[in-house]
């Protein structure tokens, strides 16, 4: 007769038992046994969700949706399936369903919370602060609790907040920006953002590779710095997003410069550089403290981040604490590309919600800045924050095959996505390729077409230069080669992950007379932010000899900057890069990407994975993978679970 696990000491001995199977981390277990000391009433069920709770906060969920979790267990779990045959046996044996679980939570104990109400969480209750928390439907950590409603709280506030930097010369140069208003233009889009992002606290602008996302905050920059002064912040998430900001704007100042508005060059001139969050927010090595914060608060008007798919949810709710509500701030990003690696999915939640709009807003719009709204946009009810998201849908440099292949991956059109990969000749010959790495030589193909790809690097090795102006362009030719290509792989550990590929081509690549990991040429992957030294987690380097032959790493800055340089001890712990996992290459391109998926199936693999790993790739790319595993990454998409869209639109259905 199956059984409630009423044994807590059962709970802790399965736990440490899936804990030496590898199934679930060292903490895991380690807070049932903390919770169960800590209250010896506690229910065996609340000890097994804690424990879940937290393995899963590992794969990048905030909270354990219960009825969603147990409704499908194993597709939230990244479980062998030996491990999965042990969690369901388990889960037959109790005979428990979500049920029983849900009413262990509602018998709460002095270790879990109760949270039902739409109201946010008070921090000065009285006693001291459970570590879990229960809303009804979700169990949280109370940190990821906490983050969560400051999130909603901050997004619904500024998304309400107006600022007064209107007046008839912002629309008339708003004409100057973008030419007159019309029903039809594709860059209309562009022009609502602008007028929208203008006059309020808050501004999601979205879309693909290619819609004019940082050319349209470039005219909206000139547009808000020509009505007032404005101290100016631009960051994203690693140093290569930055970096590609930082670029395109002042691409965009030449661009003003070729067609002759000098003003508006020189207003945009006036903007800093880009730089990454974790140094816009004053992050100290070695801990997770912040010097910016809601008692020290960041000192800016206007702040710019680019690349938002990828901020994680403690690090968004930190921005939020530590950006003063004065000021204004324009989140851009992909919400179909990845999440960010650490728990949270902030953009797709904020666009959980419709770009629509009330019919005031529509009149306001008509009558200030000249934009007339599609009908089909307009609700009575629209709330202010689904009036701060803009889609931009038009493409303006990504377009061709590769756009193609992106727009069918988006979509989930298996068959286009797999007809146009299979149509593709030979690799080489067009923008894509496609390699079966089970089809003959197929493995060794790839690896030798990626071997080739980094010598090309490598044949510019030397004779190198004395002269110090002849070796910075050296330098600088040879971090722009070492970036037009790169592997991507979608596992870290494996001969099909990036450990694997990694040390394949060190093996090819390290040139005669080096033994170490220090060598010429090779391309380094920084892992933690070093604020002092200029680095962040992500970064990416090339090992390059100085005038004098030592070996240093090099670090570009954009062509405004020379390359930054450091001894290799100050990057102790960087690792190779010659093949990146699609996570670490968000916010870069390269002009031509090889991705290995592995022949086996695997819960990251999914269409967010695909689309991400594409959108890197500028005009080649090639796949590695069996054909018919597109189809089932494609019908599989990277969900997590999080109460956060329910939070900032309570009407959205389906929790």
């Amino acid at each position: 007769m199956p059984h409630a696990p009423r044994d807590r000491s059962r709970i802790l001995e399965l736990l440490d038992d899936w804990h030496r199977a590898g199934w679930l981390g060292p903490l895991e277990p380690v807070l049932a046994r903390w919770l169960a000391e800590r209250d010896p009433d506690i229910a065996p069920e609340l000890l097994f969700l804690a424990a879940i709770t937290v393995h899963l906060e590992g794969l990048g969920h905030t909270g354990l949706d219960v009825p969603a979790f147990f409704a499908q267990p194993l597709y939230y779990l990244d479980w062998p399936e030996q491990a999965g045959e042990a969690l369901e046996e388990f889960l037959a044996q109790t005979g428990s369903g979500p049920e029983t679980w849900q009413a262990a939570l509602i018998r709460g104990g002095r270790m879990l919370a109760q949270h039902h109400d739409c109201s946010p969480p008070i921090s000065s209750q009285r006693g001291p602060e459970t570590p879990l928390v229960w809303d009804g439907r979700r169990l949280y950590l109370r940190r990821h609790f906490r983050d969560e409603w400051e999130i909603a709280r901050q997004l619904q506030s500024r998304a309400s907040t107006t600022v007064a930097y209107f007046s008839e010369g912002s629309a008339t140069l708003l004409t100057r920006l973008f030419g007159p208003a019309s029903s039809s233009s594709a860059g209309d889009g562009q022009r609502l953002a602008c007028a929208l992002a203008a006059e309020r606290g808050f501004t999601l602008i979205t879309g693909g590779p290619g819609s004019g996302k940082t050319y349209t905050i470039a005219r909206l920059l000139v547009l808000l710095m020509q009505a007032a002064p404005r101290r100016v912040a631009l960051a994203a998430p690693t140093g290569k997003a930055a970096l590609r900001m930082d670029t395109a704007l002042r691409q965009s100042v030449d661009d003003f410069v070729r067609r002759g508005d000098d003003d508006l060059a020189d207003l945009l001139r006036q903007v800093p550089p880009a730089q990454t969050l974790h140094r816009l927010l004053g992050a100290r090595p070695g801990t997770r403290r912040l010097r910016h914060d809601a008692h020290r608060p960041l000192n800016f008007d206007l702040l710019v981040v680019d690349e938002a798919s990828m901020i994680q949810h403690d690090l968004m709710a930190a921005l939020l604490r530590a950006t003063p509500a004065r000021s204004q701030l324009i989140l851009l990003g992909d919400p179909d590309q990845l999440a960010s690696v650490e728990a949270g999915a902030v953009l797709a939640e904020i666009c959980r919600g419709r770009a629509v709009y009330s019919p005031a807003t529509a009149e306001d719009l008509k009558r200030r800045w000249g934009i007339t709204l599609a009908t089909d946009s307009l609700r009575d009810d629209a709330s202010a924050l689904e009036e701060a998201v803009v889609r931009l849908g038009s493409s303006y440099r990504f377009d061709g095959p590769i756009a193609k292949l992106a727009t069918a991956i988006r979509s989930g059109d298996a068959e286009r996505v797999i007809g146009l990969l299979a149509a593709s000749a030979t690799v080489g010959d067009s923008a894509l390729g496609w390699i079966d790495p089970r089809a003959g030589a197929g493995r060794a193909n790839f690896l030798e077409l990626a071997e080739r790809a980094w010598r090309s690097t490598q044949t510019r090795l030397e004779p190198v230069p004395s002269g110090e102006t002849e070796h910075a362009a050296w330098v600088r030719e040879l971090l722009e080669a070492a970036d037009t290509f790169r592997i991507l792989c979608a596992l870290r550990e494996g001969p099909w992950g990036v450990a694997g590929i990694n040390a394949r081509m060190t093996a090819q690549l390290r040139p005669p007379g080096y033994s170490g990991d220090w060598y010429p040429g090779r391309p380094v992957l920084v892992r933690r932010n070093d604020p002092i030294a200029g680095v962040y987690n992500g970064d990416l380097g090339l090992v390059l000899p100085d005038t004098q032959g030592r070996l240093q790493v090099y670090f570009s800055r954009g062509p405004q900057l020379a390359p930054l340089r450091l001894h290799p001890r100050r990057l102790g712990d960087a690792t190779s890069a010659y093949a990146l996992t699609v996570h670490k290459a968000q916010g870069s391109e390269f002009q031509r990407v090889l991705l290995i998926l592995p022949p086996e199936d695997s819960p990251v693999l999914s269409r967010e994975l695909l689309y991400t790993a594409v959108t890197r790739a500028r005009r080649e790319f090639i796949a590695v993978t069996p054909l018919e595993t597109l189809g089932r990454i494609l019908g599989r998409h990277g969900r997590r679970m999080s109460g956060l869209a329910t939070r900032l639109f309570p009407e959205v259905s389906g929790h």
